[in-house]
């Protein structure tokens, strides 16, 4: 008796995005920066956020989706901006941790500057190889 086998694992992900963003795994609806005031020593701490992100069952998004990050408030200290997904078998979707600090800054008489205090912070996802494109912002504040 000759017995052949074999296995193949095969991972069917969505096109649409669920993007989640969270701080210590805890939702959030603004991404809170470091805020500078007048006669007050300023420390520009980072703020470290997780950027989670499925398709709509819950999968790893296709092997070639496009991830990217821009803000209009603050600095991405997180490098790089932009991802690539790779193609895997892995039942556990990414996190992308991602550092920011505000763009406030402060002079030795304790004077604050800072052009814009509120912006959004903005994730695009394309998927392949449909080339759906899913954006989600949220409220960047300092």
């Amino acid at each position: 008796t000759i017995h052949v086998r074999n296995s193949l694992t095969i991972v069917l992900s969505g096109s649409d995005a669920n993007i989640v963003f969270t701080i210590n795994n805890i939702p959030i609806n603004t991404i809170p920066l470091a805020q500078c005031l007048d006669n007050i020593a300023f420390s520009n701490v980072t703020t470290t956020f997780e950027v989670k992100l499925t398709d709509v069952n819950g999968n790893v998004m296709p092997a070639g989706t496009t991830i990217s990050f821009e803000t209009t408030n603050g600095a991405i200290l997180t490098t790089p901006t932009s991802f690539t997904v790779p193609s895997t078998s892995t039942k556990t979707p990414p996190t992308y941790t991602v550092n920011m600090e505000s763009d406030a800054t402060q002079d030795a008489a304790l004077k604050c500057t800072n052009e814009k205090s509120n912006g959004i912070f903005t994730v695009t996802v394309i998927t392949t190889p449909q080339g759906i494109s899913t954006q989600k912002t949220i409220a960047v504040t300092d």
